[in-house]
């Protein structure tokens, strides 16, 4: 990417796996769910715009976290029923 273009990733893992796995990029524990619209920064950023980007990022957020859940594969193949919890998580990714 260049000039102020840049993506939000929206990443979900299980918390139950050992930090020391999950947080190593080649366990593959992390798994992007969504994509957050980030627009360009431009002059024209009138209130209906500012309105519409607030808006389109909620509804992405909104069909993440979804009341009834979400169905889930697990590793053993039964499917289950998750409800995804967003934390804040600040990582240097290796380039």
């Amino acid at each position: 990417f260049s000039s102020d273009k840049n993506i939000w990733p929206f990443n979900v893992t299980v918390g139950h796996i050992p930090i020391i796995y999950r947080n190593k990029p080649s366990s593959s524990a992390w798994r992007l769910l969504a994509i957050l619209p980030i627009y360009p920064k431009r002059a024209d950023n009138t209130k209906a715009n500012s309105d519409k980007k607030k808006q389109s990022a909620l509804e992405v957020v909104q069909s993440v976290l979804e009341l009834n859940g979400m169905v889930i594969l697990c590793p053993d193949g039964e499917a289950r029923i998750g409800h995804p919890v967003i934390a804040g998580w600040l990582g240097d990714y290796p380039e």
